[in-house]
């Protein structure tokens, strides 16, 4: 007798820093059925053994799925900790053909994850952006770098430009595409990963695309530090490093290093003028860093 299809295997890749309640959010939120199996593995980078325990203690009150919690050791960073997630994923006895890299601070508020699967594996040359409700405003997902600023802006859904990608709160992908592009940089501690994925995918003949039928919502800053004190000189440092080393790591880019280079510096003397010096010299130690640092060729 012919056996019925098996459901879709999606891998959900989350990171924790200081943030076992957005985890259990996050988790609380995800769709279940019969129609996907779903493996959650959670890497802790926090190294608390406090901090461990309240997310062990949020993944075994998530029911109704396959959860792994798994100690880092140490602070991995974004790259480091979605590759050790993803890692895991891809060593179960059966892997999934799907992966989702989400944050804690995403809540999923429309879709099946079935349907996601099926998406991303028909469009299997994709990395895939989930509609997103930030700050009262619904997006596509979908980001463009501006170099010569190094700010960001939303994007179309789908969106051919050179510098677009999908942004790092949630994007999904097939397990193929994540092996033959060999995961995230780690390189990056903290920001621009996401776009250094999109880069190098777009050289490989990638894509972009949106998965119309779902939607999350993004609290955004809950991902990088739950302790409010911690986080502002966090993004002031590795948000200027970050973009330092993407500029350093693409041919395409290096134009426009010198006059983000200009541009964050003035920032950083316009902070040290308004007294906020710890910030200043946060932006001005991650210029240092960022050229001095001798991995951002590819």
């Amino acid at each position: 007798m012919e056996q019925p299809p098996r459901p879709a295997h999606v891998g959900m890749a989350v990171v924790n820093y200081h943030s076992a309640p957005d985890v259990a959010g996050l988790l609380a939120s995800l769709p279940r059925g019969d129609d996907v199996r779903l493996s959650v593995v959670v890497v802790d980078n926090s190294t608390s053994a406090e901090e461990l325990a309240r997310c062990t203690v949020a993944a075994r009150e998530a029911s109704g799925l396959a959860l792994e919690v798994v100690d880092a050791g140490a602070n991995l960073g974004y790259a480091g900790g979605n590759n050790r997630a993803v890692a895991h994923l891809l060593a179960l006895d059966d892997p999934p053909g799907v992966l989702v890299v989400v944050n804690p601070d995403v809540r999923w508020v429309a879709g099946s994850l079935a349907e996601l699967a099926a998406y991303c594996l028909a469009h299997d040359d994709a990395i895939v952006s989930v509609p997103t409700r930030q700050d009262g405003q619904m997006g596509t997902g979908i980001v463009r770098y501006l170099p010569l600023t190094g700010y960001f802006r939303p994007d179309a859904a789908g969106s051919t430009h050179r510098f677009a990608y999908a942004a790092g709160h949630c994007f999904a992908l097939t397990a193929d595409r994540w092996r033959a592009l060999g995961g995230l940089t780690e390189a990056y501690f903290l920001y621009c990963e996401e776009i250094d994925l999109a880069l190098r995918h777009r050289a490989a003949q990638g894509r972009l695309a949106t998965f119309d039928a779902g939607a999350v919502e993004h609290e955004g800053g809950g991902a990088i530090n739950g302790e409010a004190s911690g986080r502002s000189l966090t993004s002031y440092f590795h948000g200027t490093r970050s973009r330092v080393l993407l500029h350093r790591r693409f041919p395409s880019l290096w134009p426009s290093l010198a006059p983000l280079v200009v541009l964050r510096t003035g920032w950083a003397v316009s902070l040290l003028l308004t007294g906020r010096v710890a910030e200043g010299r946060a932006v001005l130690r991650a210029l240092a860093a960022g050229l001095r640092d001798p991995r951002p060729r590819r």
